[in-house]
């Protein structure tokens, strides 16, 4: 156990100095685990003074930075086509040139160009127009079973692949909330949907609303054109 008393630590650290002068422990010999917990303790809490620190950063300056480091590895890497700096080490360009060759033909899961029509329209400035005008003529409330302040999906009442010139048509928009959009789809599917289907959907009183709890025979909120 070191001794508590500054003076006998110093003491100690002074012996502990005076046997290892000369030189007589072997060159490279390895210091044990008790000598290794000793010197941790007695460097334990002590400070380098800034003079020391200087002098330290002065000897190093030049010398051991960047290539003339020993382990030194090349630096960060960099991007293969435009020579930017990669942040991280496994890839081999950056994010602007990655999404460059990775688009198009260059991508791995390219079909030739088939990205569908469907795909675009559905994406398209038009179509969120379209949404934006059938919600406000609807009061932005589900026309089955009443709810607001949810989820709103915008329903082609004339299907959207066969009726492509209808497909921006307000007239041809309904809203529904996301589970009555998708009970509706369950009961009838995807395919070839049409206005006897939405008429039997929203005004046959045996046909429930899917969320009960907010209904309020929310099919009489809007007419829909026959």
């Amino acid at each position: 156990m070191l001794p508590k008393d500054p003076q006998k630590v110093l003491e100690y650290r002074q012996a502990i100095s005076k046997r290892m002068m000369g030189n007589k422990n072997p060159v490279g010999a390895k210091r044990t685990k008790e000598h290794k917990a000793i010197i941790s303790r007695l460097k334990k809490g002590i400070k380098m003074p800034q003079e020391i620190k200087d002098k330290v950063s002065k000897s190093r300056r030049g010398k051991c930075l960047g290539s003339d480091n020993p382990a030194w590895s090349g630096g960060k890497p960099r991007c293969i086509d435009c020579g930017d700096e990669i942040l991280g080490y496994m890839a081999d360009r950056c994010s602007k040139c990655y999404h460059k060759h990775n688009t198009g033909e260059n991508n791995p899961a390219w079909k030739g160009g088939v990205t569908s029509e469907n795909h675009s329209i559905r994406n398209s400035i038009e179509i969120h127009l379209w949404r934006e005008a059938v919600f406000s003529r609807d009061n932005w409330t589900c026309l089955k079973c009443g709810s607001r302040g949810v989820t709103l999906h915008c329903h082609h009442i004339k299907n959207f692949a066969e009726y492509t010139e209808l497909r921006f048509a307000i007239d041809n928009g309904t809203t529904f909330c996301k589970d009555c959009h998708m009970d509706f789809h369950n009961k009838y599917g995807r395919k070839n949907n049409n206005i006897k289907q939405i008429n039997e959907y929203l005004y046959d009183d045996r046909i429930k609303p899917y969320n009960n709890s907010n209904s309020q025979t929310g099919s009489r909120l809007a007419e829909v054109k026959r």
